[in-house]
This record gives structure tokens, C-alpha cells and sequence, in this order.
């Protein structure tokens, strides 16, 4: 049902299309980030059919000073329609009647620098709005790279491209170590999941660069394929992150029972329902306002959550480090403890930082970042389940299924083992 979900949502490029309706008479229609015009202007072409007596089309700067787009909408409960409309940017330019089924278009230019415009429809002398249907187009002066592209999304395309080609490299590696685990009978559960993280990874990568590269033809890609992207780099951090768990409990190198299976079980079926729940409220209740995602309530939850998650993965590193005897060992948890805290941590405190990072540069830098350290969690995984590295650590000599037992006379340091 998710993945339907995903499959349905309203495109996010430079060319939209379809009906509207609000029930007030002032509201946000789109957003796209401009530029700086060195190289020529920028261009919102509309065409709206409507109902309403005196509809208005304006154009909103997005930043933070009067007359801006955060003025208007921040203001918009307590302000009335000519009030916001009084706060549009452009003068005379940044303002026009819409006439029913006729094409027009605004021509942005500004030199300095790029910036998000927001634009919004609204008719003042009615109590809301009503758009049988419209078709708008925005455009970037620039070549194939630019010109159907929002400037915050500027070079994603090239970052998709690349890290798709460092995951084609990276999952031909793992299926060969894999088939050399087979062939030894060694294939443990610990290195099916880490394949399937890595498979649903290597699918949310493809995905993207597949729709951001038809984007750039059309301006609208395949916003389906991007949301089941989505869903399936949701579902891949989740696996990861339960295989951080099952390694920092110490199966299958300190004792060859999992302990504490039910709590594990529990609090990741949690986290499931709670990501599934969260991806659907980003896409029903999406606020016009928020840049990119980790900027949503949604968004905070979330890195709350992985916040969290970092506590609980610390506590059970603590715990199997004080049970572990052998000092090669101990050394492998404190290095794998610290450089997987580098991943759950990075990505928090990037977003923290990004806040003082300018919006228009915000998504590409953690986009990047988000793809960058997972790639570098599943290159470190893939070297530690390499076939002839993993049994200085790991115990997979034999292939326990996760939910039934395996050996109840191995030792166990607490909790409910397998």
C-alpha cells in the first residue's frame, strides 16, 4: 500500500499540471529556486483556467526581511488576502490578472544571487479558489543540466549518476563474496541482510538517477519511481540499522545465540510503523514552506528517532564489550562502535548545521552527505563479510535462520538468545 502510495505522488519538477481548489482566498500554488541570471532570465509560464471573478497570480521572495515570502506566510492566519497580496515582490511585474485559458508568463531576473520565489494564487473578492485546470512551467537560463531544474537541486542529477555507478562496482563485489560464502556453506543470516540492505539501496539509487534524468528532459520525471525510491532508502536504513544492533549484540563473534530477541524484535517493528508513519505524513500534510525534508516535523521526528537509536546501539556495544574477554575482540567493538556512531551521528549534526547553511544550497549538501555515509557504512560492511576476512571476527561457519534457535549450549551473557 505504501509503495502505491509512493508510486501516486504529485510531481516535484519544473512542469506542473492538473486542477486546484482551495477554500480561502489567498494560498501557496508552487515554489522554484532561480538562479543568479548572468547568463539570461528566468521564466514562469502559466496558462489557468478558472471560475473566479478576479483571480491573481504574485510571486513571493523567499527570504527573511519585509515583503517576503516568510512575512506573508507566517502572517497568513492573521493578515487579511489584500494585506499578503500587498506584500508580493516585483512591483507591477511581480503581479498580474489571470485571464481564463490565456498563456502568460512572469520574467525573473536577479543578478546577485539565486533565490527561491514562491508563487501564489489568490482573489480577494471571493472566499476561495477554483482552477479547472492549469499548466505551468518553470525554467533556469542554462543548458540540459539547468534549465528544467529547481537551482537547490542543481548537480543532484550528476550525484545520482556517480553514486549509482559506485553501488553497481559495490553490490558486483558483495554478490561475489556472497557466492564464495555459499560455496562454504557459510551464508549467515548477518550477511542476507546486510544483501538486502544493500540491494534495496542500489534500487533507491537507480531510481532516482533514472527519474532526475528523465526530469531534466521534461521537468517532471517520474515522480512515482522517486517516491518508491524513497520508500525503498527508508527501508534500506532501517535494515542497516538493525544489522548494527545484531553485530553491536555480538552475534555470531562473542556468542553464537542472540540475545534480547524479542526487545530487538519490538523496537524495530517500532521504528518500521513509525518511518511508514512519517513518510505518509510528509506526503499528505507537506508544508509549502519547508525546503527539504529534514526541515518538516516529520523530518525532526525522525532524526530524533536516530538519535535515540544511537543510545540504544551504544548500550548494547557497552554491554557485549563488558562480557567479551578476548582483546582483539574488544578492539573490533570500540572500532566498530565509533565508526558506526560516526554514521547514526553525521547525519543529526549536519542537519543542525545546515541550518546555517543558505537555502538554496541546503538539499544538494545533505542529499550528498545522506548518500556519501550510507555508501561508506555498506563499503565497510562489505570489507568486514569479505570471504577471507570475516572469520577473524565473525563466527558463519554455520547458516542459523534468525528466529530459531541454533546452539542452546553456546554461552550467552543475558537477555533471551536464540
Amino acid at each position: 500500500m505504501l509503495i502505491a502510495l509512493a508510486a501516486v505522488r504529485p510531481a516535484q519538477g519544473a512542469y506542473y499540471s492538473g486542477s486546484f481548489a482551495a477554500d480561502k482566498p489567498w494560498t501557496f500554488f508552487h515554489k522554484f529556486c532561480f538562479s543568479n541570471m548572468d547568463s539570461g532570465d528566468g521564466n514562469i509560464t502559466f496558462t489557468i483556467t478558472h471560475t473566479n471573478p478576479n483571480l491573481q497570480i504574485m510571486l513571493y521572495l523567499g527570504i527573511n526581511e519585509d515583503g517576503s515570502w516568510d512575512n506573508a506566510y507566517d502572517n497568513r492566519d492573521k493578515l487579511t488576502c489584500q494585506e499578503l497580496v500587498d506584500l508580493h515582490r516585483g512591483g507591477s511585474a511581480g503581479i498580474q490578472n489571470v485571464v481564463s485559458g490565456v498563456e502568460s508568463q512572469f520574467r525573473v531576473h536577479q543578478a546577485t544571487r539565486a533565490y527561491f520565489w514562491y508563487v501564489v494564487l489568490a482573489d480577494c473578492s471571493s472566499t476561495r479558489i477554483d482552477v479547472s485546470h492549469y499548466d505551468m512551467r518553470f525554467t533556469n537560463p542554462g543548458g540540459y543540466w539547468e534549465r528544467e531544474i529547481s537551482y537547490d537541486e542543481f548537480d543532484v542529477p550528476q550525484m545520482y549518476i556517480a553514486f549509482f555507478l559506485l553501488y553497481v562496482i559495490l553490490i558486483s563485489l558483495h554478490c561475489w563474496g556472497v557466492w564464495k560464502l555459499i560455496k562454504v556453506e557459510s551464508w549467515h543470516p548477518l550477511v542476507r541482510i546486510l544483501t538486502g540492505a544493500i540491494t534495496l539501496e542500489s534500487c533507491a539509487v537507480l531510481f532516482e538517477m533514472i527519474h532526475y534524468l528523465i526530469y531534466l528532459r521534461d521537468g517532471v520525471g517520474a515522480p512515482g519511481l522517486q517516491g518508491v525510491a524513497e520508500f525503498m532508502g527508508m527501508a534500506s536504513e532501517i535494515v542497516l540499522m538493525f544489522l548494527c544492533i545484531l553485530v553491536a549484540k555480538g552475534w555470531a563473534i562473542t556468542t553464537l545465540l542472540l540475545t534480547d530477541r524479542n526487545l530487538i524484535i519490538v523496537v524495530m517493528v517500532l521504528f518500521v510503523i513509525s518511518y511508514l508513519g512519517l513518510f505518509v505524513w510528509d506526503y499528505v500534510w507537506k508544508d509549502p514552506s519547508t525546503i527539504y525534508f529534514f526541515e518538516s516535523i516529520p523530518g525532526i521526528i525522525l532524526i530524533c528517532m536516530r538519535v535515540l537509536f544511537t543510545g540504544w546501539f551504544l548500550w548494547c556495544i557497552r554491554q557485549t564489550v563488558n562480557f567479551e574477554s578476548l582483546p582483539d575482540k574488544k578492539k573490533f567493538y570500540f572500532v566498530f562502535g565509533f565508526c558506526f556512531l560516526l554514521w547514526l551521528l553525521l547525519l543529526p549534526i549536519a542537519v543542525c548545521i545546515s541550518l546555517a547553511i543558505s537555502p538554496w544550497v541546503r538539499f544538494k549538501i545533505i542529499r550528498g552527505l545522506s548518500l556519501s555515509i550510507d555508501s561508506t557504512a555498506f563499503i565497510s560492511f562489505t570489507v568486514l563479510f569479505w570471504p577471507y576476512l570475516v572469520s577473524k571476527y565473525f563466527n558463519v561457519s554455520s547458516s542459523p535462520t534468525l528466529l530459531s534457535g541454533i546452539d542452546r549450549d553456546a554461552p550467552s551473557y543475558g537477555g533471551e538468545g536464540l
